[in-house]
């Protein structure tokens, strides 16, 4: 089956090249195969400029940009066989770079377990950051949707996990190169990574592959990571005791919980029940929260605004209490400082974010330079807003553009 372009649809020349893009792949045997693959959406660089009006930051769109949606061959958290999903933004346009960067874009957390970047990307109608920040300014993006969620045929998310994250990542990367050479999209193999919050984590923990044991393969050169837990145990310290000098911020207890089952899900060193850790009526319904039907805005957990609301008190006095502690053990498995980046890395976030202290990124920043890094610069951006860390992503993504990949391209 082949996607037609209708003869009255404005972007049909721009859509043409692309209408070819196979609707199912043969079997996929390695990671990183394309199983299916479709086109949404074209955005052309005039449509993307009246999207963003004249109050945008963005800066002028020079490229058109197409939204794909892939289905690819990755890996689970025991190396297993699965399927994740991503978008891939393709950029053209005579006024576009005649070869473009590969970006990785990581998501921050998501908890609806059907939602599908792509589908975002093409609602958006090109007024989304990603696409004026980095598409639209020529730089190719593909943005895994992670496994357990958008079309990934995994069972759970394991939210915050370093090595599926990577792997998420790095085969989303091969994939969008097949899916790009397919589609005559001339790439100029240079690889750059960023991403925002929990995406953050995962695009450093790709980094972090890579450079190991990947860079014959990738040639990375550039990784900006956005407001994200880098010290993933000192991130949950951090926030477990109620109000910090940044204010209380109650998505702290969604999201700490949200990595609580996706690391019980894979050790299984943290419950029999999940009324041994929560408290009711959650523990009833906690694993199909985590992810489901709902986002983080209609959750519906409002009213629990403290951790003795949400975990069980022995559980909750242990976390800090006990270094031996399963939950921390888990959470320093996949910490992310104890190791030396090579690659020119510029660390970006908001000094009073009240969800991941801006002191998580400034002791990661201490962390690489005793470990021999010189090629880590942390920037601090202004927010003045009432969620300051959700407001650091759209100045940090310019920051990250601007200071670090646009010299890098």
């Amino acid at each position: 089956m082949k996607l037609r372009a209708s003869s009255s649809n404005p972007n049909r020349l721009a859509l043409l090249p692309l209408l070819a893009l196979p609707c199912m792949a043969t079997a996929a045997t390695q990671r990183g195969d394309v199983i299916s693959s479709r086109v949404l959406t074209t955005f052309t660089s005039t449509q993307i400029a009246k999207q963003l009006g004249t109050q945008s930051d963005a800066p002028p769109p020079r490229c058109n940009v197409s939204v794909a949606e892939i289905v690819y061959a990755t890996v689970g958290v025991h190396n297993e066989p699965t399927t994740a999903s991503a978008a891939v933004l393709i950029p053209s346009g005579i006024n576009c770079t005649t070869s473009y960067p590969l970006l990785g874009w990581g998501q921050g957390a998501q908890l609806q377990r059907a939602s599908s970047q792509a589908q975002g990307f093409r609602a958006s109608r090109g007024n989304h950051e990603v696409i004026s920040q980095f598409a639209a300014q020529g730089y190719a993006v593909v943005a895994t949707d992670y496994l357990g969620i958008g079309k990934s045929t995994y069972p759970f998310a394991p939210h915050l996990q370093a090595a599926p994250e990577a792997s998420a990542i790095v085969d989303a990367l091969r994939a969008a190169r097949v899916l790009l050479a397919q589609q005559h999209a001339p790439l100029s193999g240079k690889v750059m990574l960023s991403g925002f919050s929990s995406g953050a984590h995962a695009v450093m923990a790709a980094q972090r592959e890579i450079e190991l044991h990947l860079s014959s393969e990738f040639n990375l050169v550039a990784s900006g990571p956005i407001s994200g837990p880098y010290s993933l145990s000192k991130t949950v310290l951090k926030n477990w005791g109620g109000p910090k000098a940044e204010g209380l911020n109650t998505l702290t207890l969604v999201l700490n919980t949200f990595t609580l089952i996706g690391m019980q899900h894979t050790y299984s060193n943290l419950y029999t029940t999940p009324m041994q850790v929560f408290q009711q009526p959650l523990a009833n319904k906690v694993e199909s929260l985590f992810p489901g039907k709902f986002d983080a805005i209609t959750l519906g957990l409002e009213q629990l605004t403290d951790v003795k609301d949400v975990f069980q008190p022995e559980f909750a006095r242990d976390v800090v209490s006990n270094a031996k502690n399963a939950f921390i053990k888990d959470l320093m498995r996949n910490d992310l400082v104890n190791w030396t980046p090579r690659t020119p890395t510029l660390l970006c976030g908001v000094q009073d974010d009240n969800v991941v202290p801006f002191s998580v990124a400034q002791e990661a920043l201490a962390d690489f330079k005793r470990n021999g890094s010189n090629q880590v610069k942390l920037v601090p951006v202004t927010s003045g807003a009432f969620f300051p860390h959700g407001a650091s992503k759209a100045p940090c993504m310019a920051a990250v553009r601007t200071q670090l990949l646009d010299k890098q391209r």
